[in-house]
């Protein structure tokens, strides 16, 4: 009678356990702040080109994350075997990592991260302190979508005798899902010019402990595990990124024909005869091309093929397949009017520091 009478608390003691395991699962996912860190493996570019990305923002949609951990739980398979007193059980979880379990600012994170991957990889310059003098340009970044789930599998068998009683866990994590989504909005003088989607996901392996003794600091471990996995989706994400933007910028100064690469006598001989040339106040009219780039200046020269314009010290000729619209201070339309002017005079070479074509 006593042996039944032990067998049988032990055995509420074992029920009472698997139902609060779901509770106890999600206090140790949580009990230690996870922290992200940035993976650094890219290859390093050491010259950088004379532009300047200027981050604008950085920011994650409301519901781009779950806040709170979550642990479901999946099926419950449990056996007891009354003639020999052995009871089994296999329980499967559903976790899902929220923000609550990590000890830093998300969006904080993606801008450092973003500054040490381009530092490190891009072509191109982030947050300039000192004036440059060649493309700037301006870059959102949005999280739309982060999510870190995976699955958590608890075994046991309880075995009662008259002398006495064992009893075993087997627990298996993962493997977890790791996903990112990020998009990006690189924009200049105000007007956009590119932007693209991103999507990285990552898959962690899975761990497993064998014991018959607390596991509190195994499931933390599961939850490291799931914050590394979150670490190499955004790190993968972010790279792709800088290398979207690099790409496009590049392509971008291939189609600029500076003074350094084009000397003025060859300047002169690549675009048409220039007869007639008129120099206004900087400023005066704003060309806006076909790829989202918009020049400031005074109009210069009209042909058939090609328009000048005069910035400043700069003179700027642009195909005019290119052009999309030329407006004036208040942004009024007036590219009919522009290009039918015939009020040009000779231009001063000699009064020019720079010289850019756009093909």
């Amino acid at each position: 009678m006593k042996y039944l009478n032990n067998f049988s608390c032990l055995f509420l003691i074992v029920l009472l356990s698997a139902c609060s395991f779901s509770n106890e699962l999600k206090t140790n996912l949580n009990s230690k702040k996870q922290s992200l860190s940035y993976l650094h493996d890219s290859q390093p570019v050491f010259e950088k080109k004379n532009i300047n990305i200027k981050i604008d923002s950085v920011s994650i949609r409301s519901n781009a994350m779950n806040v709170f951990t979550t642990v479901v739980k999946n099926n419950e398979g449990s056996y007891f075997y009354p003639l020999v007193f052995i009871y089994f059980w296999n329980n499967m979880y559903h976790c899902d990592l929220g923000k609550e379990a990590f000890s830093a600012d998300i969006s904080n994170f993606l801008l450092k991260s973003f500054e040490m991957e381009a530092y490190r990889s891009a072509s191109y310059i982030v947050n300039s302190k000192e004036p440059i003098s060649g493309s700037e340009y301006q870059l959102d970044l949005i999280i739309d979508s982060l999510s870190i789930s995976g699955p958590y599998q608890e075994e046991g068998k309880l075995f009662i005798s008259p002398w006495g009683y064992i009893e075993s866990h087997t627990h298996l994590a993962g493997p977890s899902q790791t996903f990112c989504k990020l998009q990006f909005k690189l924009s200049s003088n105000g007007q956009p010019v590119f932007s693209k989607d991103i999507r990285s996901a990552f898959t962690t392996q899975t761990l497993s402990l064998v014991t018959d003794k607390g596991f509190k600091i195994y499931q933390q471990s599961f939850a490291t595990s799931m914050a590394e996995g979150l670490s190499q989706s955004i790190k993968d994400a972010i790279t792709e990124t800088v290398n979207e933007i690099n790409t496009y910028v590049l392509n971008q100064e291939q189609n600029l024909i500076t003074i350094k690469e084009l000397s003025k006598e060859e300047f002169i001989q690549n675009t048409e005869n220039y007869e007639q040339i008129k120099i206004l106040s900087p400023g005066h009219s704003y060309f806006c091309i076909d790829d989202g780039r918009t020049f400031e200046g005074s109009l210069c020269k009209v042909s058939k093929k090609e328009i000048s314009i005069a910035n400043d010290r700069i003179l700027i000729t642009i195909n005019r397949s290119k052009l999309v619209k030329i407006e004036d201070n208040q942004h009024q339309d007036i590219t009919e009017r522009e290009l039918s002017r015939k009020d040009f005079k000779r231009i001063n070479y000699n009064y020019y520091l720079e010289f850019v074509k756009i093909n």
